[in-house]
């Protein structure tokens, strides 16, 4: 028999009815899985399966129903021909007339239709201030039907939970002939069959070989349910403790998966359900974890970013106890396989027993209060967190101005101590940002205003108790809490990391908890929470942010609900001349067609509007209010519209030929060249990328260009300017607006000044992140190729706020010879490092050879008399480890370096047997093969830079030999993927030459990969900790 063959001539017809005749249904299972079947494709079983518990009759009737909405012609005379017909009594008046006149759309009733984002309705600034409040409220709605039998979810990837749940669903689902995968939480990833799963949910990795797993197995899901949101009401408490462990399961479970399903390129349509219980509070009733919360923001933004995937949060009320009542988990089990079923457009859906509620928002008004200043005492005592940022500091000099406030503002950042703001202010210009809060600070106090300023990360317990007891010795007991600390995010899902994320969580989740802890005990007038409406709309490039106010705003409504202490969410719009959205670089390419986030700091909050809200809502009872300054319920349906369509809109417009890749998703819009200089570099870097349409603001490496890409690109520059450019001119200028600046302020003009910031520096010295200048930078020694390229995604995961030097090889360009030894580089660079830093405490490392080279520069600049504060090795062969197998060649070399750092597979043997100046072009045309574009040619001149270098370092690496033991503990980092050109434990020489040890972090990738994200972001935060 040739089921398939039949199959595949009957689908040809997507109109046909397949209707399985008698008992069972693998003809009708095997007929919705057949890969020809088309979508709209009627599929029926005219008996119900034999575990269904249902009335065989209704079954039939239901099916036959089915048949003829599908246009199955069906004989209706011989349906009733044995019917006996009942006598129906009716009126004998006639039935009373009503016209029903269907009247014009309103402007209301238009808001929903998906029109071009260019083309809506302006919303104009609302002018009474009373009518800018909302808050969130619950519609209850109809559940919908369950019909077992119309089921069909293709495959459906469940991620379950330790309570059962999962358990129970997945048994309805194959008795409904689904095709059910299983992922269970495990110490790794494990494939335990075909269909079932256990991954570790801290590992990223793991989501990946998942999905690949999935994709190898052709059983990528159509439908994903995360049921790891669903624990036991006696779970651990809620407490800082337990922060983490719970965004393991939920936050960054959630991230990490949108992550594999982008890696590997899915873009089949996939429906995510995010089930959790106790999450929301919708009758007051609920035993709230908002810790949960933060789900909400890879809900609102995963279809923002992949339009193929569709989420919805569904939270349920039930404990889940491992002896819960079997009905009631039935009776869950039926509404989770009825929203799985129905296409909704629902995002934020909660279920109290049998009443399905929706989330919405309704508007209140919030007059102004008879007393202007409720909850404020005079003289009062107030902590502002995040105080010294635009908001912070306006409420800060509300409350000064008002009831002579004693204040109390903290910061993460460092800021200058009391006695060091003359000297600041004398030194830096008026506008810079610290000078003006200085000024801000010192014009408060002389109105009579008492502040005390403390450097404290809101998120360290240690810290914050430090402040609370110097502001108890200073001001006595507190009487409010204002936390408007927090940091914004800005990298679409894509190029998150934990260690990003982490650091925008940190403030709003465990300093909310922190703050809480530590004043428990005090008797608060108010602890009010600045959250964001970016909570609420979910804004492209802010999932972390997003998730972070969503935690605050719940916090509030589980305060309020189990406490005395009037605590509030504000979910604050922009802010016009100050606040987060001000000082936060976006990545427009998601928004920068939509007219409502391009004019909404131009409508935003002026300060002394902030003011205003802020006195309105003190003087109320509600938990979250909800502040817009035009029309949110407009607002809101226009941003149901907008993710979608501007990123349809942006995919139109770059329809681009074939030899060249599309412009990527990038932090920027596409800024056309304004110059002839800038047009010329355009030009430039299209080629030399392969990228069309490259914009002003763009990225030289989020275009994917790295270290070998630039090292061409500064070639190409150099013949077609006429200019010397440094090898590492794209560190400090990496898009073409900064480059064209760069090269218009180093041609002699006479009007113009030729030194710049840049040309201060030593040759050697190159500055990869500025960071902030009061706090020390950290110096990095190149590896053996001379370049400090690399170090780049390691600055980055450090945080902006940190300063990062690279020290290149002397000699990189050629214009003279390279140091050939381990010493004289050691000195040389010294000397470069201390014109940016005279005096120590030092903070040096280096990749391989530049761990050397930093040994080295510690002992000197211990003979010196100087403190190094850290030396750090990253995966830096010991004395007498040299590799395994020496790297003499010009292709060995160039082997190694293309299969380890690039991961392009190169035969060295292949390579031998060409000319030398070939053997790039050989590693092109495997790029180009591997990329699908062409790439230019490379200039040789600069690949026999580096060849003539990197042998020049190893023979330096392998001559040196330590004089003493360093006195202090090394922090070495060690590769754990290994080659045989890499020693398997570099580590073990170092230990004669460390009189306190190493401490020896285990990284994953290899002797390159190591550097990149997210392996990168290891490194990172162990030395974040250094560096703090």
């Amino acid at each position: 028999m040739h089921f398939a063959e039949g199959m595949q001539q009957l689908l040809k017809n997507p109109r046909q009815i397949l209707l399985e005749i008698g008992p069972g249904r693998t003809l009708t299972t095997l007929a919705r899985r057949h890969p020809d079947k088309a979508t709209e494709q009627v599929v029926l079983s005219s008996l119900r399966h034999p575990k269904e518990q249902q009335s065989d009759e209704l079954f039939l009737l239901n099916t036959l129903g089915k048949l003829w909405l599908a246009g199955g012609a069906v004989n209706w005379s011989g349906f009733y021909a044995n019917e006996h017909r009942h006598r129906l009594p009716l009126p004998t008046y006639p039935f009373e007339r009503q016209g029903y006149w269907i009247a014009p759309p309103t402007q209301d009733a238009q808001i929903s239709q998906p029109v071009s984002i260019d083309e809506k309705t302006d919303i104009a600034k609302k002018s009474d201030i009373a009518d800018w409040f909302y808050r969130p409220a619950w519609k209850e709605s109809v559940p919908p039907a369950l019909l077992l039998e119309s089921i069909d979810l293709a495959s459906c990837l469940v991620f379950l939970d330790t309570c059962g749940l999962g358990s129970q669903l997945v048994q309805a689902l194959e008795q409904a002939d689904q095709e059910v995968i299983t992922v269970k939480i495990g110490a790794e990833f494990t494939q335990l069959s075909d269909h079932d799963y256990t991954l570790n949910p801290e590992q990223q990795d793991d989501y990946e070989a998942l999905i690949k797993a999935l994709r190898t197995h052709n059983t990528l899901p159509k439908t994903i349910v995360h049921l790891w949101g669903i624990t036991p009401n006696d779970h651990k408490a809620f407490a800082v403790e337990g922060i983490d462990e719970s965004q393991v399961f939920g936050f960054y479970s959630l991230l990490f998966l949108t992550q594999a399903l982008g890696k590997q390129n899915v873009t089949d349509d996939i429906q995510i359900a995010v089930v959790s219980n106790n999450m929301q509070a919708v009758t007051d009733e609920e035993v709230l974890y908002p810790e949960k919360a933060t789900v909400l923001g890879p809900v609102k933004m995963i279809g923002q970013e992949y339009p193929n995937l569709n989420c919805c949060s569904i939270d349920l009320k039930s404990s889940f106890q491992r002896n819960h009542d079997h009905f009631q988990r039935e009776k869950v089990i039926n509404q989770l396989l009825a929203e799985l079923t129905t296409k909704s457009t629902d995002k934020i859906i909660a279920y109290r027993g049998q009443h399905r509620w929706v989330q919405t928002f309704e508007p209140v008004r919030l007059e102004k209060p008879i007393n202007e200043t409720p909850r404020l005492r005079e003289s009062g005592v107030y902590l502002i967190t995040g105080g010294l940022g635009g908001m912070g500091l306006t409420l800060a000099e509300h409350l000064a101005k008002t009831v002579r406030a004693k204040l109390v503002l903290t910061g993460r950042s460092a800021f200058p101590g009391r006695a060091e703001w003359d000297n600041w202010l004398t030194t830096h210009p008026e506008q810079e940002s610290i000078s003006s809060k200085i000024r801000k600070i010192q014009a408060l106090e002389e109105q009579g205003a008492e502040i005390l300023i403390a450097n404290a990360d809101v998120a360290n317990p240690q810290q914050m108790q430090g402040v609370l007891t110097a502001t108890e010795q200073r001001f006595g007991s507190l009487n409010g809490v204002i936390h408007a600390a927090g940091v914004p995010d800005g990298a679409l899902i894509l190029r998150q990391t934990q260690e990003m994320t982490e650091q925008i969580l940190a403030p709003k989740l465990k300093g909310t908890l922190v703050l809480d802890s530590l004043l428990q005990d005090v008797e608060l007038d108010f602890f009010l929470l600045c959250s964001s409406l970016a909570s609420i709309f979910g804004i492209g490039g802010q999932i972390g942010y997003c998730a972070a106010n969503a935690f605050l705003d719940v916090f509030a409504q589980f305060k309020m609900a189990n406490g005395n202490r009037f605590t509030a969410a504000i979910n604050w719009d922009a802010w016009q001349e100050v606040g987060m959205a001000v000082n936060t670089v976006m990545p427009l390419e998601i928004h920068q067609k939509c007219k409502t986030d391009r004019d909404s700091l131009q409508q935003g909050i002026l300060p002394k509007e902030g003011i205003e809200v802020f006195s309105r809502i003190i003087g109320s009872t509600l938990p979250q209010v909800l502040v817009s300054t035009d029309d949110f319920m407009i607002r809101l349906e226009q941003h149901k519209v907008s993710g979608i369509q501007r990123l349809l809109e942006i995919s139109d417009q770059t329809k681009l030929p074939k030899q060249t890749h599309s412009r990527p998703q990038l932090s920027y819009a596409y800024e056309a060249p304004r110059t002839q200089l800038e047009q010329t570099l355009a030009n430039l870097w299209q080629n030399v990328l392969g990228i069309e349409q490259i914009g002003i603001h763009d990225d030289f490496f989020e275009l994917g260009g790295d270290s070998l890409i630039a090292v061409q690109l500064i070639a190409k520059l150099r013949e077609k300017l006429q200019m010397a450019f440094s090898a590492h001119s794209l560190l400090n200028a990496p898009t073409i607006a900064t480059l064209a600046e760069l090269i218009e302020q180093t041609t002699p003009m006479p009007e113009r000044s030729n030194t710049t910031a840049q040309q201060t520096l030593p040759s050697s010295l190159v500055e990869i992140q500025t960071g902030n200048r009061l706090k020390p930078p950290l110096f990095l020694v190149h590896p053996v190729g001379g370049h400090v390229y690399f170090y780049r995604d390691l600055a980055h995961q450090l945080g902006s706020e940190q300063p990062v030097y690279g020290i290149q090889a002397d000699g990189i360009e050629g214009e003279r010879e390279p140091l050939t030894r381990v010493e004289e580089m050691a000195t040389h660079y010294i000397a470069a490092m201390r014109v940016r830093q005279p005096e120590g405490p030092y903070f040096i490392g280096g990749s391989s050879f530049g761990g050397t080279v930093a040994f080295e520069m510690a002992q000197q600049l211990k003979a010196l008399g100087q403190k190094v504060a850290l030396l750090t090795m990253i995966d830096t062969p010991g004395p007498g480890q040299m590799p395994i197998q020496k790297l003499e060649t010009d292709e060995e070399i160039l082997a190694y370096t293309l299969n380890m750092g690039a991961n392009i597979s190169v035969s060295l043997d292949k390579l031998r047997k060409l000319e030398a100046d070939k053997q790039l072009h050989t590693f092109l045309e495997e790029q180009r093969k591997r990329d699908n574009h062409k790439l230019p040619d490379f200039d040789m001149t600069q690949v026999h830079h580096f060849l003539h270098l990197f042998k020049i370092n190893a023979q330096a690496m392998s001559d040196y030999k330590p004089h003493a033991a360093y006195q202090d503990q090394i922090l070495f980092f060690r590769a754990k993927e290994k080659d045989a050109y890499n020693a398997k434990t570099p580590e073990r020489a170092w230990f004669d030459f460390a009189q306190k040890g190493l401490k020896v972090i285990d990284v994953p990738g290899n002797h390159f990969t190591m550097h990149s994200p997210p392996h990168v972001q290891v490194m990172a935060k162990q030395l974040r900790a250094y560096l703090a």
